[in-house]
């Protein structure tokens, strides 16, 4: 998904001519700037994110907080420019918008003064309008890998033993004390999306999760597993999302 940022940038890159570019997400609710990718700096996406903190986000922000495309002919002018690269003179930037609301800009930068023009700007505000649904799935889909990531942290750092599967079946988190405990030698990502079954070759906690699936009740229940040792066993249901397995060592 994260193509698709760079793809834009990439069209309007070609056609203004700038030096350099970025993407950044804009969250409404916490005005706040997230970069997602950029070009011709030679700072890093946390350190440009850092300078725009600083500084209320400079002229990026606020194209963001009001919505409307600007140009800056001579940014030397503009109190709020935040300098990243010395030799940039001008800059645009354009709100990329989702149903009336602000969910990125697309900031450019040329080393020119009035470097960018009213084609230039045309062109641009065109090719984010085309862009924001693109734009907002890509954001949607960022967002939903960053909270699996940091549920993978947490359940990492959980002793007992935690499963995650689909509606369909399917496991989409195991933690590493699961592993351990199961024998399961791969990472836990490499058992992301492969049906239960084919993964647990445990017989009675595969019973014990297709009969929970059939009732669809949830249920405790103390097993065994290979590694000698015994659990406090519990499977319950997680509403649109599938069902949950905690096995607590006791």
């Amino acid at each position: 998904m994260p193509c698709v940022f760079r793809m834009i940038m990439d069209w309007a890159l070609r056609f203004t001519n700038a030096h350099a570019a970025a993407l950044a997400l804009y969250n409404e609710d916490g005005d706040t700037l997230r970069i997602m990718e950029q070009y011709g700096f030679d700072v890093s996406n946390p350190h440009i994110q850092q300078l725009q903190q600083e500084h209320r986000g400079g002229i990026t922000h606020r194209a963001a907080r009001n919505g409307q495309s600007e140009i800056v002919p001579d940014v030397s002018m503009d109190s709020d420019y935040i300098e990243i690269e010395p030799r940039i003179r001008s800059q645009m930037s354009v709100p990329i918008m989702r149903e009336e609301r602000v969910i990125a800009v697309l900031t450019l930068e040329s080393t020119k003064v009035n470097g960018y023009t009213e084609e230039h700007l045309y062109f641009v505000k065109r090719l984010s309008q085309r862009a924001g649904v693109a734009v907002d799935n890509a954001r949607l889909f960022t967002e939903t890998e960053m909270e699996r990531q940091k549920l993978e942290l947490i359940l990492s750092n959980i002793k007992d033993m935690v499963i995650l599967v689909s509606n369909d079946n399917r496991i989409l988190l195991i933690n590493q004390s699961a592993l351990a405990g199961l024998n399961l030698n791969e990472t836990t990502d490499k058992y992301t999306d492969l049906r239960f079954s084919d993964v647990i070759e445990h017989p009675e906690l595969v019973k014990f999760f297709q009969s929970v699936v059939e009732t669809g009740q949830g249920l405790m229940e103390e097993m065994q597993l290979p590694n000698g040792r015994h659990y406090h066993t519990q499977l319950s249901q997680l509403e649109g999302i599938g069902w949950v397995i905690v096995m607590q060592d006791i």
